[in-house]
């Protein structure tokens, strides 16, 4: 029997200013039935963004059942071993229920000039912190003497597990990355011809869980025209760049666009919802109960 097909979501975009309103979205998914909760970061963007680890550490405690996945941790801002450390002690808190999306971001160059990183080591940083992460996992004595970091010691406590790794990005080097060191491969962006390419190119060495902007309407045509519009105010640049890179429609519609990157050879998909924060819990009970049965 294949494995089932996951289906997880990211919380609210715009940040978390209301620690209740967070804590309602993530319990409101773990009672949907979503494989796991996503909250992404960035230090500084376009738009207002949390900080990922933080807010997940919050999630720990008011959720039992679901993940919870950073979408995505900007690796190169972060010296390795502090990653490392946050990311065994959320992991700690979560009972083995988190897992650390990564990418190497650079689409905001000012948030590394901010961080005092230089933007062009951003993929060598992201590569050699990997190694520095799961070395300092295991609880073992580690003696790393890298480019960017020098390690000797030792992590405690470890993690009772090691984080499931999920390398974000669309470039050949994320999938080479994904391939090396990852355990879930997270294309970002891409238009549907890209992602078979790259399905193609990974032939089943490591799942892979496209991120995905969704939005449901009862009228696709608007779903569509608005999903697009929002992602390229988002991401300052021409709205007609996103109309197909984005999954939007009407229930049937969105089922259908999910169920083919099934059976294209993804194992998943995480979804983030093209709606205002104030929409976001209807248009997840609308996923939840109306798209996600579609696919089990």
């Amino acid at each position: 029997m294949a494995p089932a097909f996951e289906l997880g979501i990211g919380g609210p975009s715009g940040g978390a200013r209301d620690g209740s309103q967070l804590a309602e979205a993530a319990t409101r998914a773990e009672d949907l039935g979503f494989a796991w909760f996503g909250n992404g970061e960035h230090v500084m963007f376009h738009n207002p963004t949390s900080s990922a680890l933080i807010n997940l550490a919050f999630l720990a405690g008011v959720t039992s059942r679901i993940r919870l996945l950073s979408a995505i941790t900007l690796v190169p801002l972060y010296p390795a071993a502090l990653l490392a450390k946050m990311a065994a002690s959320l992991a700690i808190l979560a009972d083995g229920r988190f897992e650390l999306g990564i990418g190497v971001g650079g689409e905001y160059p000012a948030e590394f000039t901010a961080c005092g990183v230089d933007v062009r080591t951003r993929g060598a940083r992201t590569d050699e912190a990997i190694d520095v992460m799961r070395a300092m996992w295991t609880g073992r004595q580690v003696d790393h003497d890298g480019r960017f970091w020098q390690v000797k010691g030792r992590l405690q406590p470890e993690p009772p597990s090691p984080p499931r790794i999920w390398v974000a990005g669309r470039s050949p080097a994320a999938v080479r990355r994904a391939i090396r060191a990852g355990d879930v491969y997270m294309p970002y962006l891409l238009r549907p011809h890209r992602l078979r390419e790259q399905i193609g190119m990974i032939e089943q060495r490591v799942p892979i869980m496209p991120y995905v902007f969704l939005h449901v309407d009862d009228n696709g045509d608007r779903a569509r025209a608005d999903a697009a519009e929002w992602v390229g105010h988002m991401y300052r640049q021409n709205p007609e760049t996103f109309r197909e890179l984005v999954i939007a429609g009407d229930a049937d519609d969105c089922a259908a666009r999910l169920a083919q990157i099934r059976d294209w050879g993804c194992s998943g998909a995480h979804i983030t919802l093209v709606c205002p924060p104030g929409q976001w819990l209807e248009r997840c009970d609308l996923v939840g109960q109306e798209i996600l049965p579609k696919l089990r």
